[in-house]
């Protein structure tokens, strides 16, 4: 009993280790190894798909999303075939605090105000987001905190939006 318990252990530390295609390989190899797979990603608590960002659509993110309860960090960084309905399925997420939406050219400023509105995040990069519009004051007050300041220092968007 002692070699299984440790054997197993053993498998979560590696796995906690390796980027998610190599889990996705493991999974592969045979049940314990898939077991081992399935109990790392439901608890794990960070998610970072930027290294496949070209498979990850909004497809991906309605399958992958349920299969992690316990996420509250998520990079979508250079994700750009995911759109705003996407985001819809990421606002349905509520344990998310952390999203990395950057060079997400597909995303508009209403889907990131949707969001913003259904969850409580603590961090939330739009950098590289150059589908926003930062003009419509209706949407941009819900993330208005988020944005960088330009190089002067001074407010693009000349609101102060609580987030």
């Amino acid at each position: 009993m002692a070699e299984a318990s440790f054997s197993s252990a053993f498998r979560l530390c590696l796995l906690s280790r390796l980027p998610f295609r190599s889990k996705c390989a493991a999974a592969r190899v045979c049940s314990a190894w898939r077991d081992a797979v399935n109990a790392e990603r439901r608890a794990a608590t960070a998610l970072d798909l930027s290294p496949v960002a070209s498979c990850v659509d909004d497809a991906v993110l309605a399958i992958l999303l349920p299969l992690h309860p316990a996420l509250s960090s998520l990079n979508l960084y250079s994700c750009r075939r995911v759109t705003d309905h996407g985001v819809e399925w990421l606002a349905r997420h509520a344990s998310l605090e952390s999203i990395n939406f950057g060079r997400l050219y597909q995303l508009t400023a209403a889907a990131v105000a949707t969001l913003c509105k259904s969850l409580t995040l603590r961090d939330l990069e739009l950098g590289g987001c150059s589908g926003l519009n930062l003009k419509d004051d209706r949407y941009v007050k819900h993330f208005a905190c988020y944005l960088d300041l330009d190089e002067e220092g001074e407010e693009d968007w000349k609101r102060g939006g609580a987030c």
